[in-house]
């Protein structure tokens, strides 16, 4: 008998015999979840610590919002939240645009060379980025990309879509050909079957490669430092980090923005993890 045809009054006792047998387990899961969350809550601390009270003690007499606030009105701060806003979400939409096509191709049309493909595409994903920019650095300055959306855009997709075409063509093979195969027999055509089929079908693991190259393109942090130079394409890691000055540091200022760039991170994976985790575990590479 399966958990879920269990009584409920079963599943409980089921629950704490599980949990009995386990304890040690889940002690060393919280003790390990409390060492990841402990920077964070510091940085909300930090964040809401007026700026007289820093340091002084852990948890502060009195907080105050003023410092959130002043990200909001910092011009410095608020235009590469919008620049990393739109190259994140551009770069997840070219991402699927390239990866979903290229996986389908690779799922349904095998060739005696699929097997090194893949292997390539997995070794873009260990080349150091700093070998990257050096490559790409002439490519950008003659194209006139440079300190421009279109450049980091072009630059974080080199980067999603490797990786992404593998999970979506894990994704695709899960899908039966047999559906396909009638819907060619009533007329459909190849690309009609991809769009009308195969992507409704695998739409969990679009979602899943979609969020992976979004979070990708958010952190990413070498290629704007090194092909930005103002404030209407520079994305928000770097403006972070020119929050920290040669001689002092705010950093009630600094730890508010950083908790201000990752909440939006934060909603977006608590909303989908679910259909996040199930796409990548099933369209993990095999």
């Amino acid at each position: 008998m399966t958990f879920d045809r269990l009584a409920p009054r079963e599943r409980t006792s089921a629950v704490r015999r599980l949990i009995r047998g386990n304890y040690h387990t889940y002690i060393m899961l919280g003790l390990l979840l409390g060492v990841m969350l402990l920077p964070i809550a510091y940085m909300i601390i930090i964040a809401i610590t007026p700026a007289d009270l820093l340091f002084k003690q852990i948890i502060p007499e009195r907080v105050t919002f003023q410092n959130l606030l002043k990200v909001f009105s910092t011009e410095e701060l608020v235009l590469p939240f919008r620049n990393s806003v739109g190259i994140s979400a551009l770069t997840a939409f070219f991402t699927i645009a390239l990866a979903a096509p290229a996986a389908y191709g690779m799922s349904r049309y095998r060739v005696g060379l699929s097997g090194t493909l893949i292997v390539l595409l997995l070794f873009t994903q260990v080349i150091p980025v700093e070998i990257l920019v050096l490559s790409y650095f002439p490519f950008l300055k003659s194209s006139g990309l440079i300190d421009t959306w279109t450049g980091l855009i072009f630059l974080d997709t080199t980067l999603t879509v490797p990786f992404c075409t593998l999970i979506l063509k894990s994704m695709f093979d899960g899908v039966p050909e047999d559906i396909e195969q009638a819907a060619r027999i009533d007329g459909c055509t190849s690309l009609e079957c991809f769009f009308r089929i195969t992507l409704p079908l695998s739409w969990g693991g679009i979602l899943a490669a979609f969020i992976f190259a979004f979070l990708m393109a958010w952190q990413e942090f070498l290629y704007g430092l090194t092909f930005t130079a103002s404030l209407e394409a520079r994305p928000i890691t770097v403006a972070l980090n020119l929050l920290i000055g040669h001689y002092t540091i705010s950093w009630e200022v600094l730890m508010a923005a950083s908790f201000l760039s990752a909440f939006p991170l934060l909603v977006v994976f608590a909303l989908f993890q679910g259909v996040f985790i199930k796409g990548m575990v099933a369209g993990g590479v095999k």
